[in-house]
């Protein structure tokens, strides 16, 4: 008998072990395909579901600078001004709960960014918004972002 829940026990494990982590999806989207020089689209990054025990979070939206300005932005979270790496220009999108306990952030509407085409662009261009996940600072759960 000891043996028979000794194997239970273990299968048990084993299909425990093996179940898939659930992670939150970070992902953007912009609200036209295409835009005309001195329009403007608005991107905005959702969370699809809560996260609880976030002590910090880092989301970099990337874009190309001589095509857009920023023209305005909303959301619980803290939009940087503009900035640069080796990747490109980017906001960066965050948030740092202050007493380092483990908040839990809602699902939802994390930031709206509205960008507005250059008026001086005189033939078409193309232009993409992209993404990176810096630092996720995660106490318990798992984020993750939409490719």
């Amino acid at each position: 008998m000891r043996k028979l829940i000794s194997l239970l026990l273990s299968v048990a494990l084993m299909f425990a072990l093996a179940m898939p982590a659930m992670a939150a999806t970070v992902k953007q989207e912009a609200t036209a395909a295409a835009i005309k020089a001195g329009e403007t689209v608005t991107v905005t990054v959702t969370l699809d579901e809560d996260v609880a025990d976030i002590v910090m979070y880092q989301y970099s939206l990337y874009y190309n600078k001589s095509l857009f300005t920023m023209t305005g932005s909303t959301g619980s979270a803290v939009i940087s001004n503009a900035l640069s790496d080796a990747d490109g220009d980017y906001f960066m999108i965050s948030f740092v709960d202050t007493t380092s306990t483990g908040v839990t952030v809602s699902a939802g509407t994390l930031a709206a960014l509205t960008f507005q085409a250059k008026e001086d662009l005189t033939e078409e261009q193309e232009a993409q918004l992209r993404d990176a996940i810096e630092h996720n600072y995660l106490i318990e759960g798992d984020l993750r972002r939409e490719t």
